[in-house]
């Protein structure tokens, strides 16, 4: 059982970070330019979506054949990451992702919105 005192919560911050430059460079070397080609495909989602989750945007990345696939799909956390930072989206609650048991996940508020489905 873990207490919250006994959590060194700066090392897990700089464990995920490691984690999500660690799958964004291996997403980079099958794609050379996979992390741009990842953020303009979230940022025209988000003009078109004013809620959503991760997986739709994963979804949608696999719906589209042009698009590169990266070999773990992890690689997105570090795009969701940039795009928060840069002000594309913002975190607006949670979800519920229907392939992984139902498990909670991260909902986002685009901020970029400029209509479509809603």
């Amino acid at each position: 059982m873990f207490d919250q005192a006994t959590i060194d919560f700066a090392q897990a911050r700089a464990d995920r970070d490691a984690g999500m430059a660690s799958a964004l460079q291996h997403a980079e070397s099958d794609c050379i330019d996979w992390p741009d080609k990842a953020y303009a495909f979230l940022a025209d989602f988000a003009r078109y979506q004013s809620h959503f989750c991760g997986y739709e945007v994963t979804a949608a990345s696999h719906a589209c054949p042009t698009f590169p696939q990266p070999v773990n799909e992890r690689a997105w956390g570090g795009i969701y990451t940039r795009a928060q930072r840069e002000g594309l989206m913002v975190k607006d609650g949670c979800g519920v992702h229907p392939k992984r048991h139902a498990s909670i996940c991260t909902r986002y508020r685009s901020m970029v919105f400029v209509g479509g489905a809603a």
